[in-house]
């Protein structure tokens, strides 16, 4: 009798333990609970309307070129300085982009696009990796936040084939 009381306790444990682990799992899961900034932060923000000049860099994470610049281990495969209309076209993607980010994204980070904008002695960087859905950003080479991004970098790869700026090629996935 004794070890039949025992063991129904220890089911009772085992349930209780899976139950809340469960609920956890589904609370997680659900409030779309990521590492993950859901804005741009203000200054950066205020550097991408207020900069002078805004600069999209088209990236290969694969390719290793000698000599080339590299940003977060990405070769820079050449650089557009944005028009007017350029520049309102791709600042909008990639709001957009933020916007709908629908909360899942990769480990990786293997950018294929960057915005540069200097504005106040800062100079910040968008480095954006359509693939694993994240985007960091960076002020003088340090680190302010990172956002979650969706979308397919369509219009950033339009401005750049536009301006005759070479862009990575895409690998196949099986």
């Amino acid at each position: 009798m004794m070890l039949l009381r025992k063991k129904r306790t220890r089911m009772k444990t085992v349930f209780s333990a899976t139950r809340i682990m469960g609920s956890t799992l589904a609370l997680v899961m659900f409030t779309g609970c990521n590492p993950f900034a859901k804005s741009i932060p203000p200054a950066a923000e205020r550097a991408l309307q207020e900069s002078p000049q805004l600069t999209l860099l088209s990236l290969d994470p694969n390719r290793e070129m000698p000599g080339a610049r590299k940003m977060e281990g990405s070769t820079v495969l050449g650089e557009l300085q944005l028009s007017p209309e350029s520049r309102e076209r791709v600042v909008q993607a990639l709001r957009t982009d933020i916007s709908h980010y629908y909360g899942r994204s990769a480990l990786c980070f293997l950018p294929r696009h960057a915005i540069k904008a200097t504005t106040g002695g800062t100079t910040y960087y968008f480095l954006v990796c359509y693939e694993c859905g994240n985007m960091k950003i960076f002020a003088n080479d340090e680190l302010l936040t990172q956002i979650g991004v969706s979308g397919s970098g369509k219009i950033f790869n339009e401005v750049l084939s536009a301006g005759n700026v070479p862009l990575a090629a895409l690998e196949e996935k099986y």
